[in-house]
């Protein structure tokens, strides 16, 4: 906030908005856009991320990529589509907390990072 105050006491115009988090279909058409299907293939896998992110598009996005790199999101060539397991997803045990989940990714980073 105060690299907004500076810009306001330089002369700028500022003008805020506040966003509400988005719904469980805005969030579908997010997944839906990222993994180029349709968003009414994926309307579970995006009842799942919206549970576990609250709806928030940045943790979203973080947790749609761990399930990639994972290994529990992936691209099915032959049938040229993506491929999850709900239930395996679920039995993985993912926390409702997304620090944890912020967590988790950075003690799957390298050492030498």
């Amino acid at each position: 906030m105060r690299k907004l105050e500076a810009i306001r006491q330089a002369g700028a115009i500022v003008q805020e908005i506040i966003l509400a988090p988005p719904v469980r279909e805005d969030l579908g058409r997010l997944i839906g856009d990222s993994l180029h299907c349709e968003s009414e293939r994926v309307t579970s896998l995006a009842q799942l991320i919206h549970e576990k992110t609250a709806g928030n598009p940045f943790f979203a996005i973080q947790f749609l990529s761990a399930l990639a790199e994972e290994g529990l999101l992936g691209l099915d060539h032959s049938a040229g589509k993506w491929s999850r397991d709900l239930n395996f997803i679920h039995a993985k045990g993912y926390t409702d907390n997304v620090v944890d989940l912020m967590v988790g990714k950075l003690k799957r980073l390298p050492v030498a990072t």
